[in-house]
């Protein structure tokens, strides 16, 4: 009789290890997945945000190109509208 009962704590010490232990791994997980997506989230805003100024300097640089291009004449202006037509294309790129 003393035997059967020492299998049956050991048993049921067994099986709380096993139930504590799926229960840590289910945290572990859920906590993993979270930080997961919470990355790819800022993830996501980061090139959101990337997306936005790139277009906004795309636009300034148009802007600036074309203002330019009424203002100086000659070789110089070409200059600097293909200068700036060259960092469009870089900005473009990204």
């Amino acid at each position: 009789m003393a035997e059967i009962f020492t299998d049956e704590i050991l048993d049921e010490a067994g099986l709380k290890e096993l139930r504590k232990a799926r229960q840590k791994n289910n945290i572990r997980s859920f906590v993993g997945t979270a930080a997961l997506m919470d990355h790819a989230s800022r993830e996501q805003e980061i090139k959101s945000i990337t997306d936005t100024y790139i277009n906004e300097l795309k636009c300034s640089l148009e802007s600036l190109s074309s203002n330019l291009g009424n203002s100086l004449k000659g070789q110089a202006g070409k200059k600097v509208k293909e200068a700036i037509k060259q960092q469009t294309t870089k900005i473009q790129s990204l």
